[in-house]
């Protein structure tokens, strides 16, 4: 295990000493989602993000119950409008409580709920990726289950993008936490599972990071659109299938074997 010299940066191998989960150093280009994945795909060292488990454990019912209310709204409207857009007043309107009784519950406003908010997100994936990590019948089978949770929207990107888009808009703290329990809890089992079958023999010689990078990339194709996306009428039909017939199988072949003829 080696300590954090930074808690922006991870270590990445041997031959790689540090590099950021998050690069905001050139904002005009615009942040992505995709450009995340890559960078953050290497396997993290230090310690996870902590959650709010623990203090919920302290609290009535009824506290508990105002603090998902709280969490489920601006979830909503982070994933409607954007961090800039989020109405601490319209959340608290909506649940049925003032706007200070809300700062009671997250004393530090947008931030402590968008932390929270991006846990949360984070560990019902987790919960996604170990479920299709634990598929029995080997290296295939386990990235067709990985691929067929991106077909079926099951690691739900459009709210990833925003949670990414969101992080340049709060303060370092709350963006190492998130994006460090990202990296522990989404990126590193999907590298552990390219190491194990690279010591297998099932892939060949590479660095498993590297794998789990180009394999993330891959399974992202099989995401359906967004059902608001503008198209020209000849790009697709009105109402495509949820799930293209045939991607998942294609994506893993296409992983495992290469495009080559």
């Amino acid at each position: 295990m080696v300590a954090d010299a930074n808690p922006l940066t991870f270590p990445l191998s041997a031959t790689h000493t540090l590099t950021p989960v998050f690069d905001f150093s050139n904002r005009d280009r615009g942040p992505s989602w995709q450009v995340f994945r890559r960078r953050s795909v290497h396997r993290a060292c230090g310690r996870p993000g902590i959650t709010a488990r623990g203090r919920e454990s302290e609290l009535s019912p009824r506290q508990s119950d105002t603090r998902h209310k709280l969490l489920d709204e601006f979830a909503t409207q982070l994933l409607e409008r954007g961090y800039p857009g989020i109405s601490l007043s319209e959340i608290a309107g909506a649940v049925g409580i003032r706007k200070a009784s809300l700062y009671h519950h997250f004393p530090d406003g947008k931030e402590s709920l968008f932390a929270e908010v991006s846990l949360r997100y984070i560990e019902e994936l987790h919960t996604v990726l170990r479920e299709a990590l634990d598929t029995p019948g080997g290296l295939g089978a386990q990235l067709s289950a990985i691929v067929a949770g991106h077909a079926a929207d099951a690691y739900r990107s459009a709210m990833g993008m925003r949670i990414f888009d969101s992080t340049r808009y709060v303060g370092d703290d709350i963006r190492t936490q998130v994006s460090q329990r990202y990296v522990h809890a989404l990126i590193a089992p999907v590298t552990d599972l390219m190491a194990a079958a690279v010591d297998r023999g099932e892939l060949r010689p590479a660095d498993p990071a590297f794998l789990a990078s180009a394999f993330l990339e891959l399974a992202a194709v099989a995401e359906p659109l967004p059902p608001d996306t503008a198209l020209p009428p000849a790009q697709g039909p009105p109402n495509p299938p949820a799930v293209v017939p045939g991607v998942v199988p294609a994506v893993v072949e296409l992983f495992l074997r290469g495009a080559a003829s």
